[in-house]
């Protein structure tokens, strides 16, 4: 009854871990967001906890290479609830300028207390697939 769908079928986006420790557990999606400017995409991060506990204030910074730009948009919020409980979202808008010639990169800063303790951790990301 019903036929094959031709050429409206999206790619799905690529989802990988970014980072893990502490019950914190960070993972990024990849999507292209104009499809006239291949060199421009967002990265979803997800950031859940696995613990007993929430992690309050969270702020997560990242830099990227001087030949990719990057535009920051606010978290969803800045407590990560306790395990099963919910996630945060925020979302980096970036350009990478020498698309197909230097792969993206990405170092973050993750700041997050976990029963009035501060933590800062920071990773580095260079596991991006090409075309981003």
């Amino acid at each position: 009854m019903f036929g094959p769908m031709t050429g409206t079928s999206t790619p799905s986006n690529p989802i990988f871990t970014a980072f893990e420790k502490n019950g914190l557990h960070v993972t990024m999606e990849l999507i292209k967001t104009d499809t006239t400017d291949p060199r421009k995409s967002d990265i979803k991060c997800r950031f859940t906890n696995s613990g007993r506990v929430d992690l309050t204030g969270l702020n997560f910074q990242a830099a990227v290479p001087k030949f990719v730009t990057l535009v920051m948009n606010p978290p969803s919020g800045v407590v990560i609830p306790k395990a099963n409980a919910g996630s945060v979202e925020q979302v980096i808008s970036v350009t990478n300028t020498q698309l197909n010639v230097k792969n993206l990169m990405l170092k973050m800063k993750i700041q997050y207390m976990i029963n009035g303790q501060q933590i800062i951790e920071q990773a580095q990301v260079n596991t991006f697939p090409s075309g981003y």
